[in-house]
């Protein structure tokens, strides 16, 4: 299964990001072997939409999987309409989050928020 996680570095002992559309990093991770790939976060500086865009990205690395510790609406249909899974994550490394996926110790992602539909730095 491949699998992405948004992480705050670009290592399976970097932690999983708080944020899915600005995280640092995606770790495309195939959970067979725990090969790990870089996927290139575009949405990480943009104005807005950044949830939209970083889950096009998801689509786009091939990923089966999403863990992530939190995820707006938009993002979710995104990722939803591509038949990509997605899974509570929780705090610790992205290795760690993986491991637990692989003994079905995660959740699937059950609280979409409605995400911000404001630009970046404005009014939070």
């Amino acid at each position: 299964m491949k699998i992405v996680i948004p992480a705050t570095q670009d290592s399976l002992t970097a932690e999983i990001s708080p944020s899915f559309g600005r995280a640092a990093y995606f770790l495309l991770i195939d959970s067979r072997d725990f090969s790990c790939t870089v996927v290139d976060n575009k949405a990480a500086g943009a104005e807005g939409g950044a949830g939209v865009v970083a889950a096009q990205a998801v689509v786009d690395s091939g990923a089966e999987a999403l863990i992530t510790r939190q995820l707006g609406q938009n993002a979710a249909d995104v990722l939803q309409s591509a038949g990509i899974r997605l899974y509570q994550g929780e705090a610790g490394t992205v290795k760690e989050n993986v491991k637990k996926y692989c003994q079905g110790a995660l959740q699937e992602l059950q609280e979409i928020h409605a995400g911000h539909h404001h630009r970046h730095g404005g009014g939070r």
